[in-house]
């Protein structure tokens, strides 16, 4: 994938944002505040270390969700004004209402998730625009916003000066309702070693386990865990994601070798696999990740992919 660097106003750090329209943003500018050029909405902030394939991910992450999501008409709603007390001053914003924005950003969040790209949970999301930032004390420099819309019709990733990929909102409304109605999730389940053949490097563990909490904190029957266990082995090679510390097994020196579902109760090594379980076995090849499984270090595996919500 080709990416373009195009160098714009330092809008600090790695994210993903919506950059404020030139005439929108020239109407919201305030003396002392934020110079119109950097107002943006943050959809996510990106958190590293990053590597050289990291422009390339992002971007298809965007270019993604992109095709999948109409533009949208967002409204300001009014004047919001956040505590940041480690800066020692607060943001005072403005506030965006803009339907269908949270259902963008939580596919954006599971595509940057799947392409292996780690996102900043420190905040919930409130779309909001900063327009200035003041002292705890000060008096917020706008107390009415209102009658004002904003079109939201790309998503970019930036890198502090540089706009490094971007996209346009492509989808139809209902392509969302689609998704919406099916109620598509990701899913990570830990893979702990539950039993090592020293002889041929072989590691298994139980991934899920029927009718017991996840780590989304949902349950999963019998029925679900196979489903799952069976499309995430169909779709191992283009989309679902196995790894030890967010890096693909097969870039590592492990290869996922069985996934089963345990027909009956039985004892794997010093655990009990209860009927209808998800049971994985790895086989490392890499010999200092050997090394680490034989002194403890390196107890399990994560897995992830994406499930549907079939009852709730």
């Amino acid at each position: 994938m080709t990416i373009d660097i195009e160098k714009q106003a330092n809008l600090g750090g790695e994210m993903i944002c919506i950059r404020v329209d030139r005439a929108l943003a020239d109407q919201l500018a305030v003396i002392g505040g934020e110079p119109p050029e950097r107002m943006h909405i943050t959809l996510a902030a990106l958190e590293g270390p990053f590597g050289s394939d990291t422009a390339d991910r992002v971007a298809k992450a965007l270019n993604t969700v992109a095709e999948r999501h109409p533009k949208i008409l967002a409204s300001l709603s009014g004047v919001g004004r956040f505590e940041n007390t480690d800066a020692g001053e607060d943001a005072v914003v403005a506030l965006v209402d803009a339907p269908g924005l949270e259902e963008l950003r939580a596919d954006l969040l599971k595509e940057l998730k799947r392409a292996h790209v780690p996102v900043m949970r420190n905040h919930g999301f409130t779309p909001h625009i900063t327009i200035a930032y003041v002292g705890f004390h000060e008096q917020s420099p706008v107390s009415r916003i209102g009658g004002l819309d904003m079109k939201i019709a790309k998503v970019e990733y930036v890198q502090g000066d540089f706009v490094v990929a971007k996209a346009t909102l492509k989808g139809k409304k209902e392509e969302i309702a689609k998704v919406d109605e099916q109620e598509v999730y990701d899913f990570e389940a830990s893979f702990p070693v539950s039993k090592a053949d020293s002889m041929q490097r072989l590691v298994y563990g139980v991934v899920l386990v029927p009718e017991e909490v996840d780590l989304q904190n949902d349950i999963i029957g019998e029925v679900g865990i196979e489903k799952t266990a069976h499309r995430f082995l169909a779709d191992f090679n283009r989309g679902n994601e196995m790894g030890h510390m967010h890096v693909r097994l097969g870039e590592i020196g492990i290869d996922l070798v069985e996934s089963y579902i345990a027909p009956v109760d039985f004892t794997l090594g010093d655990q009990s696999v209860k009927k209808g379980s998800w049971v994985m076995g790895a086989k490392i090849n890499d010999d200092d990740l050997w090394a680490d499984v034989l002194a403890g270090r390196l107890t399990g595996f994560s897995v992830a992919g994406i499930a549907t919500i079939l009852d709730s």
